[in-house]
């Protein structure tokens, strides 16, 4: 079937790039979080078992180092889980674009972590402005946001990109309008 200028069929092929661009955009700010996060703590020599324990005074020296490298390996228990639902979601949509038959869940966890995104970027903003924070602090939570917003608009996008496509690609092949893909071959 050759392409047609078919309204329907132009804003199919813009809902399949936009769902390429995000997913690699997903991808990508899902890797740059990692190395953001990992950055931050190397530069800045948080001690993460201070930050969650009251108390800290009483525990011995091997209880804190403990506490300390337990809170570690969790937080980065949940940067590796994030970073593969990055991933999952990210190479979910650039298959989907691709033709390939992908189960729709991946558009729902593109939607809840945007709204994660969202209301981390919102709380990031009000923290950033309380008089516990430092100028430079400042600055770097506020770029830091920055990139969450972005990255928050990608899923978005991602998701709303899949629904309008898949949308488009049921009513196209019913009407016998559709452009071949992988999963007609």
């Amino acid at each position: 079937m050759t392409l047609e200028n078919d309204p329907r069929q132009i804003k199919y092929r813009q809902m399949i790039s936009n769902m390429n661009i995000s997913g690699t955009a997903v991808i990508v700010f899902g890797v740059w979080s990692v190395l953001r996060a990992i950055l931050y703590f190397v530069l800045h020599r948080v001690d993460l078992a201070a930050l969650l324990v009251d108390g800290i005074e009483e525990m011995t020296n091997i209880e804190h180092t403990f506490m300390n490298d337990f809170t570690f390996l969790v937080f980065q228990s949940i940067l590796v889980a994030d970073l593969a639902v990055r991933v999952y979601v990210g190479r979910s949509a650039v298959a989907d674009a691709a033709g390939r038959k992908k189960s729709p869940f991946y558009i729902f966890l593109a939607f809840v972590m945007g709204w994660g995104l969202a209301s981390g970027f919102v709380s990031e903003v009000a923290l950033s402005f309380s008089d516990d924070v430092t100028e430079k602090l400042m600055h770097e939570m506020m770029a830091s946001a920055v990139i969450d917003l972005i990255s928050c608009f990608a899923f978005f996008e991602l998701g709303v990109s899949s629904v309008v496509a898949r949308m488009l690609r049921k009513k196209l092949k019913s009407d016998g309008k559709m452009i071949h893909t992988a999963e007609d071959k």
